[in-house]
């Protein structure tokens, strides 16, 4: 299409790794909004979903992912405070 060769041509011009395309700064775009805990209506509304549930299934994946860090975040406060808790009442 007109718009894939023109973007190749700007992405050429300013240095983008050569196979880069709209669709991958879509993805990637969508990627960087959910893991910075961004609102999946927000995110949605960005990126031209007619509802939220569009997005939560096809970025299903990358829910996955931050909602395995944020468990591992919470872990890792609890037993930084289990820990502290221990050392103070000592």
């Amino acid at each position: 299409s007109v718009l894939n060769h023109q973007f190749k041509q700007l992405a050429a011009k300013i240095g983008l790794p050569v196979g880069i395309t709209v669709h991958s700064l879509r993805h990637t775009t969508a990627s960087l909004l959910i893991n910075a805990n961004i609102p999946t209506k927000i995110i949605s509304e960005q990126l031209g979903h007619a509802n939220t549930a569009i997005t939560q299934d096809l970025y299903a994946h990358v829910y996955a992912s931050s909602k395995a860090k944020a468990m591992k975040a919470l872990e890792m406060t609890l037993l930084n405070r289990s820990v502290s808790e221990v050392d103070t009442a000592r």
